[in-house]
């Protein structure tokens, strides 16, 4: 007896599923948060009632010394507090290091048009940032962000710069190419950049590759609302 069977590519329909990379290999954006929690050096919030905690988490073997800072913003880019503290990364620990009040916080502003926004500093770079909104994010009263960037060709790579004049939330960056982001499904505070960059192989020029390149954000999703 013959059997016969559709391509799995037949069957290719969104689902709700706990995959990280879908069927061809391609990340989603759990996987690239995944990722990020396996960095070696991380800044992260919990907030428990009144209570907003930043902790900093380190798999180093070695202390570390670093600045933190822990800003809250507006989704403009104004800055309405700016806390930063000099500290001791102890060596394979978590530690909170500064502690919030939310309703401190937002005696200054609406809960629906600011974020915290956290930097774990070391040397004087950037090793790890995150942020904490007040509100779920549905209830976030979300502007609609001025995105640019520009790409540059390396030996075997395109770099990616955006720039963002306003909160840019969950930058999404898409093209023709099997072939990952550094990185994705990103938050980028106002007046900020950010460089990626992905293997220009599946390219024949960069002209090619800017006319494949799509960026949205999550506003973006709203404007396709039915």
């Amino acid at each position: 007896m013959a059997f016969e069977y559709e391509s799995a590519t037949s069957f290719a329909v969104p689902v709700a599923s706990w995959s990280s990379i879908d069927y061809y290999g391609k990340w989603k954006a759990l996987h690239y948060s995944a990722k990020k929690s396996f960095e070696n050096l991380l800044v992260s919030f919990d907030m428990d009632g009144e209570d907003v905690r930043t902790y900093v988490i380190s798999d180093l073997l070695e202390n570390k010394d670093a600045k933190l800072k822990v800003s809250l913003m507006d989704f403009e880019g104004n800055l309405l507090e700016n806390i930063e503290k000099d500290i001791k990364v102890s060596a394979n620990q978590a530690q909170e290091h500064i502690t919030l009040k939310k309703s401190t916080l937002l005696d200054r502003a609406k809960a629906d048009k600011v974020f915290l926004y956290a930097e774990l500093i070391v040397n004087d770079i950037t090793v790890s940032e995150n942020f904490q909104y007040l509100v779920p994010f549905k209830a976030l009263n979300l502007p609609k962000p001025e995105l640019s960037y520009e790409v540059k060709e390396l030996s075997s790579t395109y770099e990616i710069t955006l720039r963002t004049d306003k909160l840019a939330k969950n930058v999404y960056l898409s093209c023709d190419s099997e072939h990952n982001f550094s990185n994705n499904y990103f938050d980028m505070p106002p007046n900020s950049k950010k460089t990626v960059t992905i293997s220009k192989r599946a390219f024949a020029d960069m002209d090619t590759f800017k006319k494949a390149l799509k960026l949205t954000t999550l506003t973006d999703s709203y404007e396709n609302e039915l």
